[in-house]
């Protein structure tokens, strides 16, 4: 089994949208989650500063990485991960490590001081599997939801 990642190319839209269906879907049951769904913040590949990775098993695209640097008040740079899916069936073969691995270099390679990455209250297999990475929560994001205006 070859598991590689590499920069999106124009031929993989259709599965990243495919990948993001399925993304949503995965966290549309969760209260948090339905929300982030409807912010729909996807990157475009061909903006600078923007990398749009897939992860590959045999050369069929089953993961996607979507990550953008941030300038920071003092002008150093941050990579904030917005997206990041494997399907189910491929988390446990080195999937994951190799989309991260392919943004750790390419925000590196950009002078980020470090990397971001928000994961759902309750995903604990998100959060293990950040942390084995080396990432520590640094930031709790609360929300409380409005009733509509007059």
């Amino acid at each position: 089994m070859d598991v590689a990642a590499r920069r999106a190319a124009p031929d993989d839209a259709d599965v990243i949208a495919c990948l993001r269906a399925a993304a949503a879907d995965e966290v549309s049951g969760a209260r948090p989650g339905r929300l982030l769904v409807r912010e729909g913040r996807f990157l475009s590949p061909s903006a600078p500063d923007v990398l749009v990775g897939v992860v590959e098993i045999d050369a069929a695209v089953i993961g996607f990485v979507e990550a953008a640097l941030v300038e920071l008040g003092d002008g150093a740079a941050l990579c904030r991960v917005t997206s990041l899916y494997v399907e189910p069936a491929a988390r446990e073969v080195g999937a994951g490590e190799a989309l991260m691995e392919l943004t750790s270099s390419w925000a590196s390679g950009r002078g980020a001081e470090g990397i971001d990455v928000a994961v759902l209250p309750g995903s604990r297999e998100a959060k293990n599997f950040l942390e084995s990475e080396g990432f520590a929560a640094r930031l709790l994001v609360m929300h409380r939801r409005l009733a509509p205006g007059p």
